[in-house]
């Protein structure tokens, strides 16, 4: 494949991924809402599965660097997104992802 159509195709598949994202998983729009509603998210084909918000907090602490704090606002941030998105706001770099 040609540079150009590879550069192309790139562009069209990750368009599509990222609409998947935004707009594919209403349970994971659900989820991004709060803390609990996250913790019983479930995903079999992403290995996720429901858990109390307790276990969550605790793990995040023994495998994550600023521990469940740093889950928490991908959440937010997550959620601030797919938001924006859907009302076509513009983000500021200060909630990027």
């Amino acid at each position: 494949m040609k540079v150009l159509k590879k550069n192309q195709a790139k562009v069209i598949e990750t368009e599509k991924l990222l609409k998947e994202v935004i707009i594919g998983d209403e349970g994971l729009k659900d989820a991004l809402k709060s803390q609990a509603a996250i913790a019983d998210y479930q995903n079999l084909e992403r290995n996720i599965v429901s858990c109390s918000l307790n276990t969550v907090k605790s793990r995040s602490e023994d495998l994550l660097t600023r521990g469940f704090i740093s889950l928490d606002e991908l959440r937010k941030n997550a959620k601030s997104a797919i938001e924006a998105s859907l009302l076509g706001v513009k983000t500021s770099k200060s909630n990027k992802l």
